[in-house]
């Protein structure tokens, strides 16, 4: 997590030459950011890797790098300003607004219909019309839902208490509509 801490998560500073970027557009790096940041989210916080990860903790047990402290590591990097009480800028404010739409996503939009294990074979246990092995993954059935409302109710422990210290009013604004969203992700 310590690496997408610092490569993926981090506003990437060598990017934003004020200078040279109002030389060439009057507006843009902070969406082209949010971008970046939507995309790598995306390809971190998804059914498939947190259904293989239940299933690698159940085999591993305690040797395994388990779904809960994976989602509980990735909630402490991308929310770190309430832990150090510092200034949350434009570009970490939409990476956690891009957190929370991931995780309202997982909670009420993934569907099975695409998701599934990769192609390593379509085994049937005995008969020709028995389900395949290799079947798809049924997110209404899994682990998923679960770790994402303990994730986004610890969050909103975390975002009420941080609302007390935040440093500026920018911050607090945005700490106050967090809630909101965190509160719609909930909603059943």
């Amino acid at each position: 997590m310590a690496w997408l801490d610092e490569h993926a998560w981090a506003t990437p500073e060598w990017l934003l030459n004020k200078e040279m970027l109002r030389l060439l557009e009057h507006a843009g790096a902070l969406e082209r950011i949010r971008a970046y940041h939507f995309q790598a989210m995306e390809r971190f916080v998804q059914p498939n890797r947190l259904a293989r990860m239940i299933e690698q903790e159940y085999f591993l047990g305690d040797a395994a790098y388990g779904p809960v402290e994976m989602m509980d590591d990735l909630r402490a990097s991308i929310w770190r300003e309430l832990e150090t009480g510092e200034t949350v800028d434009p570009f970490r404010r939409n990476l956690q607004r891009v957190y929370l739409d991931r995780l309202h996503w997982i909670m009420h939009e993934a569907e099975t219909d695409y998701l599934r294990p990769p192609d390593s074979g379509n085994s049937r246990v005995s008969r020709d019309d028995d389900p395949p092995l290799n079947a798809e993954l049924h997110v209404d059935h899994s682990d998923m839902r679960a770790i994402v409302r303990s994730q986004l109710r610890q969050l909103r422990s975390e975002v009420t208490s941080g609302m007390d210290t935040a440093p500026d009013g920018m911050t607090r604004i945005h700490l106050e509509d967090i809630l909101v969203r965190i509160d719609r992700a909930l909603a059943e």
